[in-house]
């Protein structure tokens, strides 16, 4: 990390590693979320700014996992079974099952 002329860092050690651990622990966090985790409101420890400056010097950019569509456990059941289908030689056409 880069140390700036005269300006005292405003977090520790130990509060860098809290703001990393908090976002690799739920990577959906945004930056405003990360700081309500660690520093309780009101205490003007950090801005916003210094926790994505935090993250960025440990490596985490701002990049979030991608969301997949929720399969439900019906649908599912029958993706699985049409695929044991088609790797068994049958094809599908539509709704039905053609040998």
């Amino acid at each position: 990390m880069k140390r700036r002329h005269s300006t005292a860092q405003v977090t520790n050690y130990l509060t860098d590693r809290k703001i990393v651990h908090a976002s690799r622990s739920n990577p959906r966090l945004s930056a405003p979320e990360v700081l309500d985790q660690v520093s309780p409101r009101g205490s003007p420890e950090a801005i916003v700014r210094t926790i994505r400056r935090r993250l960025n010097d440990a490596g985490l950019f701002g990049r979030r996992p991608v969301k997949t569509p929720h399969i439900s456990d019906r649908n599912r059941a029958a993706r699985v079974a049409s695929c044991e289908l088609i790797s068994t030689g049958l094809k599908v056409s539509g709704t039905s099952f053609v040998e």
